[in-house]
């Protein structure tokens, strides 16, 4: 049986490997791999947010004006046509969709992807 670990000793070793870039660097190799061994078709793209409850708050968390002002996050996904997130951002729920347009666009473009993509449909 496995050692166990305290919930401050998880949050504190994931807040380190947040800001080493250990899960952005995932994140690339994944995608990386990705593309090389399937291919991502960004013959037609997708852009679309959604909200999320944050019980807890949080940094970059905000008042969700659809759930009676609770603490919620609103995120923002680029998808292939076969629905791979390519890119995203996150902000607090009380953020406009259009606001996380540019973000989401930018990560994209952090990629090399978005010069590449025929099609790109916004919701």
């Amino acid at each position: 049986m496995g050692a166990k670990v305290s919930d401050t000793t998880l949050r504190g070793r994931r807040d380190e490997w947040v800001a080493a870039g250990v899960f952005d660097h995932v994140v690339t190799e994944a995608l990386g791999a990705y593309d090389r061994i399937i291919g991502f078709d960004l013959s037609e793209c997708s852009v679309d947010g959604s909200q999320h409850k944050a019980p807890v708050g949080g940094e970059g968390t905000g008042a969700n004006p659809t759930d009676r002002g609770k603490s919620g996050w609103k995120w923002s996904l680029f998808t292939d046509r076969n629905g791979i997130p390519i890119g995203w951002a996150s902000d607090g729920a009380n953020r406009h969709d259009t606001v996380l347009l540019g973000p989401t666009l930018d990560s994209v473009v952090e990629r090399g992807l978005l010069v590449e993509t025929e099609t790109l449909h916004l919701d």
